[in-house]
């Protein structure tokens, strides 16, 4: 299973335990699914982190490391511009395409979350995905 996290689920994984974005990363961690991820979204996750959360270098540094360890890191043409009205969005649907990923993770529900499927991607929240992923490990 292929699958993109977008930066809000990369965030809430990482700044708290026990929610289902870090369930979720600690499955990618184990290898359950294939994780997949831009240097677009890993940008824009160095640059929340000390803007929303303060964050320093150092600590940034290491979550990037760590993200870029567990996950394969495509480096996508850009085909997805407008479409879901956010350019930000539109780089993490250009990793959904280049991945040729089965699920998009997000909590985005003014961009993302409407489109439902983008390619052969199904866009999901983070309950959502746990659920089908529970599913096919049965």
């Amino acid at each position: 299973m292929r699958v993109v996290l977008d930066t809000n689920i990369l965030v809430s994984g990482l700044i708290k335990v026990l929610n289902n974005p870090s369930l979720i990363l600690d499955a990618a961690t184990q290898g359950r699914f294939s994780l997949y991820l831009s240097n677009s979204i890993l940008t824009e996750f160095a640059g929340v982190m000390p803007r929303k959360f303060g964050w320093d270098s150092a600590r940034t540094a290491r979550a990037v490391l760590r993200l870029s360890t567990i996950a394969a890191i495509v480096d996508p043409p850009s085909v997805a511009s407008g479409v879901s009205g956010h350019a930000l969005d539109d780089r993490i649907l250009d990793c959904v395409a280049a991945a040729e990923a089965d699920f998009l993770v997000t909590g985005d529900r003014r961009h993302l979350l409407p489109l439902r499927t983008f390619g052969n991607a199904r866009i999901v929240t983070a309950a959502e995905f746990l659920e089908e992923l529970e599913a096919s490990d049965s």
